[in-house]
């Protein structure tokens, strides 16, 4: 499988976030995202690259995650999701204690100007 999803650098940034000394232990990166095989396929390629990763199917589920589990280190979700889209799942997040989490926006669509 090709992993140039990430380039050198990427990889290089994402792996100082997750592995940081003052973190304590290593952290999860969670993937939400309601199409399946994009999330699978996103952890996949990370897992490939020694980053641990955690899947959610929707915002519902990945907050209670983010809620409960302090090992997540960096969520990555995906803006377009039906009913808990990633907008909404990013300002409950900045809305609670955890609101110091890094968090990447991706997309399946090429003109959402949201993501920006």
């Amino acid at each position: 499988m090709d992993q140039d999803i990430l380039s050198d650098d990427e990889r290089n940034a994402l792996h100082e976030v997750m592995l940081s000394p003052d973190r304590g232990a290593p952290q999860r990166v969670l993937i939400v995202d309601d199409d399946s095989d994009a999330r699978e396929l996103l952890a996949e390629i990370l897992s490939l690259n020694d980053i641990s990763c955690m899947t959610a199917p929707g915002g519902d589920s990945a907050l209670k995650m983010i809620q409960t589990r302090q090992s997540i280190g960096l969520l990555i979700t995906d803006l377009r999701m039906a009913p808990f889209d990633g907008l909404d799942l990013i300002r409950k997040v900045r809305e609670s204690d955890r609101a110091e989490l890094p968090i990447i926006i991706v997309s399946g669509d090429a003109n959402v100007r949201d993501a920006i």
